[in-house]
């Protein structure tokens, strides 16, 4: 999966869910699901319940060691972010509405919809 498309479902994902985005920023590889859970403020249940959407789009896996078996601590799973993700700075996740259509990535501003920055630019002046 290529970085525009994790960045785009993670956009999707955060939107209008800053808790859950909260509990990404916690993901670091070495946090257990309990641990982000009360480092966010939020019941383990809830916690867990936005770690799986996360793990179903994609953006965080188990954390797995040298022999392939899953990480835990506390008796909590530990996650990290897609190998992608690992690095990349939360601004690219800021609020920013994307529309996925078949051939691309469409962006949105008020009631116009652009296919690229470059249109939009067109578009407005």
């Amino acid at each position: 999966m290529e970085l525009q498309e994790l960045v785009a479902r993670a956009r999707l994902l955060f939107e209008g869910a800053a808790k859950r985005r909260q509990v990404f920023e916690l993901i670091n590889g070495k946090r257990s699901a309990k641990e982000i859970a009360r480092k966010s403020g939020k019941k383990l249940s809830r916690t867990l319940h936005d770690l799986q959407k996360m793990r179903d789009v994609e953006l965080i896996l188990p954390r797995q060691d040298g022999n392939g078996s899953v990480v835990k601590h506390d008796n909590s799973v530990v996650y990290e972010r897609a190998r992608l993700l690992k690095h990349l700075s939360s601004s690219y996740f800021n609020k920013r509405e994307v529309h996925h259509f078949q051939d691309g990535v469409y962006y949105r501003r008020g009631t116009n919809v652009f296919k690229t920055k470059a249109d939009e630019t067109r578009k407005l002046h």
